[in-house]
């Protein structure tokens, strides 16, 4: 599996063992958010015209926080 997607076999087992990242609240609710316009708009939408979609909506979002999320 590691040769199919390019990776270490090293780096793959490093990885399991980081620890998660902790979301907070108001980041799950931005990705949700964010998921919900990326879906809407067929996959086709990147960083900065969810960030501006979510604008028009809304929710002020920078541009690289929405990168960051997705």
């Amino acid at each position: 599996m590691c040769r199919v997607i390019g990776v270490s076999k090293s780096g793959y087992y490093a990885y399991l063992r980081r620890p998660k990242k902790n979301i907070s609240d108001k980041d799950k609710q931005l990705l949700t958010k964010i998921k919900r316009a990326y879906t809407l708009h067929n996959g086709t939408y990147g960083a900065k015209r969810i960030a501006k979609y979510l604008k028009e909506k809304g929710t002020i979002a920078n541009h690289k926080k929405v990168a960051r999320i997705m």
